[in-house]
């Protein structure tokens, strides 16, 4: 199924790609490319790449779809076929083919008379299916992002045997540093912080996605934590250490910058990265996936979120783990900036409570590292990269290495 992607959020709390352009207006355009990997003409995606660069796009997300997978590439001219192979590999390594290019969203300020979406067409026939422009001010307005939850409740709720059977039963993450290759040598490894995170739900625990009304959605997420003074937002943030006003981007283990995302969430289930933090606090940086849909995905199934984010200038960071309940407000496929903007709705389900807490801030829980937290646990387990828990020895327990 083909989504378009809108880049809909302001300057404010954006990757680092989009802070050079003002994406107050974008152009979607969704592809024709679903075709077989293995289909002889597969290079069409190579060929649309190529297209962007030789027509001086430097900014554009790349959306990866199907039944089976989901991802993003925040395209910062890099060349088509090491963008292919990164992406290639960035899903392979989680058992999951690469779902073929299925929609490209570009700035206005880029498209100008420099490029249209008449030139992938003209390069690439029958490869493009539609486009439109998108206008988003009047939707970062209305949009506010929900905090973690920091009551006596949600900090007793991580140390109960009840975790809300509307969220994921099992929840792990891992976190650490490894490096990539990027352009334009190719030979020269940066660093980038890669967030793993794996979940499902259990049936025989009473928990399933199909307990979520179809109008709500769930977003998991690891939010990070600076020593901010609080009580302040963004953009009206202060560092006490060097007086950085900036420090929101940057401030941290991982930076807010995302360089691509890959997970096994089907195209139907409209996942989606969270990339609008206008109204976080200053002293949090939450890195989250959403799920638009949840009554799309199964249960007692293994899904993962593989998220590469730019370094922060913190060499470690407290973290906060958990589920929320958020209201699908999109008119649409679920997008960051429309979902949730009804804050004061209420969540019909159970007590109404809208979040699960995996591992609360209490705990002095820290990025880089990994977190695992299973209904019917009486409090969540951690432990330190290139180390195995104490509850097990397999490959599947090891907290990678940092790197």
């Amino acid at each position: 199924m083909i989504f378009l992607v809108a880049i809909l959020a302001a300057s404010l709390g954006t990757p680092a790609w989009a802070e050079r352009v003002d994406r107050r207006e974008s152009v979607s355009i969704a592809m024709n490319l679903e075709i077989s990997l293995n289909d002889e003409v597969d290079g069409r995606e190579g060929l649309v790449i190529d297209a962007l660069r030789n027509g001086s796009v430097q900014h554009a997300v790349l959306r990866f779809s199907d039944s089976d997978a989901t991802g993003e590439y925040f395209f910062d001219g890099e060349r088509s076929d090491r963008l292919l192979d990164f992406m290639d590999a960035a899903f392979i390594a989680n058992g999951v083919d690469r779902p073929a290019l299925s929609s490209i969203t570009i700035p206005v300020v880029d498209v100008d008379d420099r490029y249209t979406p008449e030139r992938i067409e003209d390069i690439v026939p029958g490869s493009v299916r539609s486009t439109r422009y998108i206008n988003v001010d009047s939707a970062l307005r209305g949009r506010q992002d929900s905090a973690p939850l920091e009551s006596d409740e949600s900090e007793s709720r991580a140390e109960s045997i009840d975790i809300a059977n509307w969220a994921p039963s099992y929840y792990r993450a891992s976190m650490y540093s490894t490096t990539r290759r990027r352009p334009p040598d190719y030979d020269v490894t940066v660093p980038v912080r890669l967030f793993e995170h794996w979940f499902r739900w259990d049936a025989q625990q009473g928990h399933s996605p199909i307990l979520m009304p179809d109008d709500w959605g769930i977003e998991i997420e690891v939010s990070l934590y600076n020593n901010d003074p609080g009580g302040l937002i963004r953009p009206f943030c202060t560092n006490v250490e060097d007086g950085d006003p900036n420090h929101f981007s940057r401030g941290y283990w991982a930076s807010e910058q995302i360089e691509a995302w890959t997970s096994s969430i089907p195209s139907s289930a409209e996942p989606y990265l969270d990339d609008v933090r206008l109204s976080d606090a200053c002293n949090r940086n939450a890195i989250a996936i959403g799920v638009g849909r949840p009554v799309n995905i199964s249960h007692d199934a293994n899904y993962f979120v593989s998220m590469y984010m730019i370094p922060g200038t913190a060499t470690t960071s407290e973290i906060w783990a958990g589920a929320q309940a958020v209201s699908h407000d999109c008119p649409g496929v679920a997008q960051s900036i429309c979902m949730d903007l009804n804050t004061e709705r209420e969540f019909p389900v159970g007590d109404g409570e809208k979040g699960a807490p995996y591992a609360n801030r209490d705990r002095n829980f820290s990025a880089p590292g990994c977190v695992q937290m299973v209904d019917g646990w009486s409090a969540p387990v951690y432990w330190e990269n290139g180390t195995f828990p104490s509850f097990g020895s397999t490959s599947a327990d090891y907290c990678p290495r940092n790197r």
